[in-house]
């Protein structure tokens, strides 16, 4: 190539000895990065080299054209280190460049960018010939003997060595020129990878990156020194992106000469962080002419699991591309800055506020500018990541940011002891960084965010408010305890530093504490500085977040500024969301005011809002500094005329870098957001409940919004205690209507369907309209509906019974306490009549007699796939008990029969007897508060050694000591009963010997019930027995039986604190989870026996000693038991004599060492407002007291 100066042509010659060097070619180069890279492209590509004339630029290594070659190579050849992407990084993934620079005279010379002198030329040229020949005459190898040596490949250590020889000519040149040793030449210097914080560079890479990339593998290349190269194909230009950390200048030194150079110290690796594509941007133009970049591609194409960007234009050739990846979690974490700064004279101290509200001195001059305050703070504080603060001056009720160029003293600011200038460091930028690693800053965001909140000056769903409020009370209060946070744990006044005044005043504080709650629970275990980022993150999804409203005293206009765009409040209309692309001019008027012209919905507007005159500038510097970094970004629709001239050239310190910040988000307004079903429940619901002056049931809206919020589908709506009444009910259910209206309606399919109710639960309210029941039941099509204590009657049952004759999704209806009564009961068997979709009926307690026989045995016979059937607490008798057993003969599906206090006698025994050995498909079977006989016991023995029973619930049915032994025998033979109840029946001696063999062999039965069985002293120390052997049993109720035996305590005792120990394939330990002695004659000798065993028990988490004489000696033996158990959660001691003093002692015994959640104290006439014992609850506030 035709060289059109002599400068030109020295680099093209150096560029070639390179070559010749590496054994290639044009041709070569191209074939090789062809057949290295297109079969395994690498991940990590970087597209230039600092040298030691720009520090802190970016460079493109193009195809060896004569701009590349005048780029690439500098004049005065300097040291460039290729570094390997495998062997010397730092973090796996990452990549990184490595300059050395020239001593200063070369750099000097190099800066001047002048042409060298022709002597200078020739003598560097001449001395380059005669290292090459004293080279080749040592080694005896002529050039070509060098490259087939080359090619053939050698060591990495002789290449090193070798490359550590080579000492450059122009160095001795350089020397010669300023007069300096060949050391001084020698010695190089370590070029900083980052440049001063104090005087930025142009350009200058940050250190953010977004995901995480894997370290590419390296292609080697014949011929060279250097390990590994790696050369990227960009279509029509290649860049090398490589890695040795020795040189590889093939300037070598004369042979004989064997002195060691000296090392230069390690240089310093710059890391390429996200601004590194706009620098590969402005290269890409600078260097390859690309004028037309495709932004929008350049932010959002992603692959996998990492984000790929391409930027596309014309170039010169056929096209040019250049690529890069972002590598955040593999960023080096930054450092702290370390300015510095002159502080001249009249040094003063001065006290600086931060956001936190603490304080700290520093030491300054009325000479310092406001940039030297910064910085002063920022070394001060060790603040890494400073780029969104500032200094704020406040003086009375005004605030005025400092200005970084003007001297304190011309600022006004009294640096004065007795009178200082009040100083603040506040964010004045709101950005969000890529990697936020500084915890400081992070903390000092977290506190910004959260005043700006509260404060109201930024708005938010109530999602968004109640789960940052969840947060913040999760850092001030600890994890959630189910015990304790509970509605009205919070007062208005502790809620008020939590959330904002405009949410307290929207509704009950009970509901709103309940939605933080349901929050605050998920939180548990989270760390503080997670729960930082968790409030940035969730803080960032208010259509509000980092608005600056500016306005004028006395107007209630007011002009909000954000990254993206601007909020206009003009008094009496709709808030208008500007964004950036909108704006088409912006200009301060003297009024003051700001003037601001816009497009929006294809319509031009003008506005002018008022503004005070100390916020005027401000205002035109952050919506130009904004709007500059979106320019900066080359963001679609912005444009540089936009901004006036005045501000285009604002103090580059106090933008914020927007290499370290992600591109601003999608603003979406709640209101603006698509439609589902519950939000218009919820919407409806809310107005119908206004119209009416009524207040919303909290339960229920409750369940909404949280599936709303976390954009869930209600599939069970349970609103059990609420309360409600007809009218309320009718709220919900026109709600309700509404929302399946406008979803029929809905023909575009707008609104999302996120109502699927399976479940409806409305246990314990005041509803008696049974058409409101029918018509939601039919309406939303649930499988269960659950309508105990609704006090329907006769009527309502007759109004449901219309609705449920239509109903063809229903399946388990539970009509409990409602007061039926025969009349209903027959109205909604008959709409019910061979309907096979009823698996489950409950009508217990509904004053039913033996006239429901017939029409429910018809119903029964009819429906044969019935699984459940609950007639309890209805007088029925033995016939028509007799009968409804006949009823389901031919049923071969029922898993449940609860026929508990029906006025059964023996008679109905044996027949329940026979049923079961007919029936062995029956799991679940309760037949208690019934006149059965001994006899009944034994008999009914017999039936569950074949039966496949689950639960059996024989609670006082009078089948004594004998029957009872009846029923344990059956169980010898039986290994399918989980849970057996027994109280009320006693049960001798032999009976629990027949026990202590069946649970010696029988791993299945897990709860144990057997409270007034009249078992005394040798009982007790039988079952201590049964539970030292017996590894099954979780719930043991043993309360009601004379417990009174210090000898049987101990034994208990040792069986409570019974350690696991393996006997062949068998492990022996009590696993029992909930204990109940209430009412056993425990006083405290007993007790304290008892304690022995809880300290060593690690499986009790709830114990019942309610009724015992315990007294200040069992409390405090308590105490001592629970410091030493962790896994004891809750102790109810009512009833047992205790007072206000002896709850105290307990407190202070067990201090915060216990793990209880709730201590149960009610019933002992404790009082509340006992000074000591209102301080011990304060003390002590780890768990409940119930009094």
């Amino acid at each position: 190539k035709k060289m059109e100066s002599t400068e030109d042509e020295r680099d093209y010659v150096e560029l070639e000895e390179i070559k010749k060097k590496l054994e290639i070619d044009n041709e070569g180069f191209e074939e090789i990065t062809n057949q290295s890279l297109e079969s395994e492209r690498p991940e990590i590509d970087i597209y230039g080299i600092h040298d030691s004339e720009d520090v802190g630029t970016t460079k493109c290594l193009s195809r060896p054209t004569s701009m590349a070659v005048n780029e690439l190579l500098p004049s005065h050849k300097s040291h460039l280190q290729l570094l390997s992407m495998e062997d010397s990084l730092p973090v796996e993934g990452s990549a990184r460049l490595e300059v050395v620079a020239e001593s200063e005279d070369l750099s000097a010379r190099d800066s001047k960018r002048g042409k060298p002198k022709e002597d200078d030329i020739a003598s560097a040229r001449k001395a380059k010939s005669k290292e090459d020949d004293i080279t080749s005459a040592r080694k005896g190898k002529s050039k070509e003997d060098d490259i087939a040596s080359a090619r053939k490949g050698k060591s990495k250590e002789d290449d090193i060595a070798s490359a550590r020889k080579v000492k450059s000519k122009e160095d001795d040149v350089g020397s010669a020129k300023k007069g300096k040793s060949k050391d001084d030449v020698t010695a190089t210097k370590t070029v900083k990878s980052k440049p001063d914080l104090g005087e930025p560079k142009e350009d200058a890479p940050g250190v953010r990156f977004e995901e995480p990339v894997p370290a590419p593998k390296g292609k080697e290349i014949a011929g060279t020194s250097n390990p590994k190269i790696i050369a990227h194909r960009t279509t029509t230009s290649y860049a090398l992106v490589t890695n040795v950390k020795e040189y590889i200048s093939e300037t070598s030194q004369p042979a004989e000469k064997k002195e060691d150079v000296p090392e230069a110290p390690p240089p310093v690796a710059y890391e390429f962080g996200s601004d590194t594509v706009l620098s590969a941007e402005l290269l890409a133009k600078r260097t390859m002419s690309i004028n037309n970049m495709n932004q929008q591609k350049l932010y959002t194409n992603k692959k996998g699991p990492l984000r790929t960007a391409t930027m596309k234009g014309k170039g010169k050739g056929k096209g040019s591309y250049v690529d890069y990846t972002m590598n955040p979690k593999d960023a080096p974490e930054p450092t702290a800055p370390n300015f510095n700064v002159q502080k001249g004279s009249g040094v003063e101290r001065l006290t600086i506020s931060m956001v936190d509200g603490q304080t700290t001195t520093i030491q300054v001059a009325g000479t310092f500018t406001g940039l030297d305050l910064f910085k002063t703070v920022i070394n001060r504080l060790n603040l890494v990541q400073y780029d969104l603060f500032w200094l704020v001056r406040k003086d009375k009720e005004e605030e005025e940011w400092v200005s970084p160029n003007a001297t304190l003293t011309e600022q006004k600011i009294s640096i004065n002891p007795e009178n200082p200038t009040k100083i603040e460091l506040r964010m004045r930028w709101f950005k969000s960084y890529f990697k936020l690693t500084d915890e400081k800053a992070l903390y000092y965001i977290f506190l910004q965010y959260s005043r700006n909140f509260v404060s109201g000056t930024w708005g938010g769903s109530d999602k968004i408010l109640t789960r940052l409020a969840a947060i913040q009370i999760q850092l001030n209060y600890g994890d959630f305890v189910r015990a304790k946070h509970k509605p009205g744990y919070f007062q208005r006044t502790d809620l008020e530093k939590f959330v904002p005044k405009s949410l307290l005043d929207k509704g009950s504080l009970n509901y709103l504490q309940t939605r933080i709650f349901s929050f605050h629970r998920k939180l548990s275990g989270i760390s503080t500085i997670d729960a930082y980022r968790l409030y940035l993150q969730i803080a960032r999804e208010s259509y509000f977040w980092g608005v600056t409203y500016y306005s004028a005293k006395g107007s209630t206009d007011k002009l909000g500024v954000a990254e993206d765009g601007l909020f206009i409040h003009i008094s009496g209309l709709p808030i208008t969301w500007l964004p950036f692309d909108g704006l088409r001019g912006i200009e301060a008027l003297d009024l003051p005011a700001v003037k601001i012209d816009y497009v929006l919905n294809k319509k031009e507007n003008t506005v002018t809002i008022p503004v005070d005159p100390a916020q005027l500038s401000p205002l035109m510097v952050q919506v130009c500094a904004y709007y500059g970094i979106l320019l900066s970004q080359e963001t679609q629709g912005i444009r540089s005329s936009t901004i006036p001239k005045e501000y285009r050239n604002l103090d580059e310190f106090l933008i914020p870098d927007y290499g370290h910040f992600m591109r601003p988000k999608i603003r979406i307004d709640d209101d603006s957001t698509t439609q589902t079903m519950l939000s218009i429940i919820r919407n409806e619901y809310v107005h119908l409940c206004g119209a009416a002056e009524s207040a919303p049931v909290s339960r229920f809206m409750l369940q909404i919004e949280n599936r709303i919020d976390n954009e869930e589908v209600l599939d069970i709506l349970d609103v059990r205690g609420c309360k409600i009444n007809d009218t309320q009910f009718e709220f919900i259910v026109k709600a309700f209507e509404l929302a399946y209206k406008k979803k029929k309606e809905d023909e575009d399919e707008q609104i999302i369907e996120d109502l699927s109710l399976f479940l409806l639960i409305l246990d314990g309210n005041s509803i008696s309209n049974g058409e409101l029941l029918g018509r939601l039941l039919n309406l939303t099509n649930v499988k269960k509906a659950d309508l105990t204590s609704n006090h329907l009657g006769p009527n309502g049952a007759k109004q449901l019974a219309e609705f449920l004759s239509q109903n063809k999704s229903l399946e388990e209806l539970v009509l409990a306490t409602n007061r039926l009564e025969v009349d209903g009961f027959l109205a909604i068997m008959n709409a019910i009549k061979g309907n096979k979709n009823f698996k489950s009926f409950n009508f217990a307690s509904n004053h039913l007699d033996a006239l429901i026989r017939g029409p429910l045995v018809d119903a029964l016979k009819t429906n044969v796939d019935l699984v459940a059937l609950d007639l309890s607490d209805n007088p029925l008798g033995d016939d028509c008990a007799s009968e409804i057993l006949a009823g389901l003969v031919g049923n071969k599906s029922l898993q449940y029969l609860n026929l508990t206090q029906c006025g059964l006698n023996p008679a109905s025994g044996e027949a329940i007897a026979k049923f079961l050995e007919v029936h062995p498909h029956v799991s679940r079977l309760k037949i208690g508060y019934n006149k059965f006989s001994a006899q009944n016991g034994v008999t009914l023995g017999h039936s569950i050694q074949s039966n496949n029973l689950v639960v059996l619930d024989l609670r006082f049915t009078n089948i004594g000591a004998s029957g009872t032994c009846g029923v344990f025998s059956g169980l010898l033979n039986n290994h399918s009963i989980v849970e057996l109840i027994v109280n009320g029946n006693a049960i001798n001696k032999k009976g629990l010997g027949i026990l202590t063999t069946v649970l010696s062999g029988n791993n299945t039965l897990q709860k144990l019930g057997m409270r007034y069985c009249e078992i005394g002293k040798s009982g007790f120390i039988t079952l201590a027995k049964i539970i030292s052997t017996n590894s099954s049993i979780t719930y043991l109720d043993v309360s009601h039986n004379s417990l009174d035996s210090t000898e049987a305590c101990k034994q208990l005792a040792a069986a409570l604190g019974h350690a696991k120990t393996r006997k062949g394939d068998k492990i022996s330990a009590t696993v029992i989870n909930e204990l109940n002695i209430s009412n056993c004659l425990i006083g405290p000798k007993q007790l304290d026996e008892l304690a022995e065993g809880l300290v060593r028990n690690r499986s009790i988490k709830t114990l019942h000693l309610d009724d015992n004489e315990l007294g200040i000696k069992g409390m405090r033996a308590l105490s001592v038991a629970v410091k030493q158990n962790q896994v004891l959660k809750i102790i109810t001691v009512q009833d047992t004599h205790i007072s206000t003093s002896d709850v105290v002692v307990f407190m202070e015994k067990a201090a915060d060492e216990c793990f209880i959640e709730v201590l149960d104290c009610r019933k002992n006439g404790i009082d509340a407002g006992n000074s000591q014992f209102v301080q011990a609850q304060k003390r002590y506030n780890k768990y409940k007291i119930l009094l």
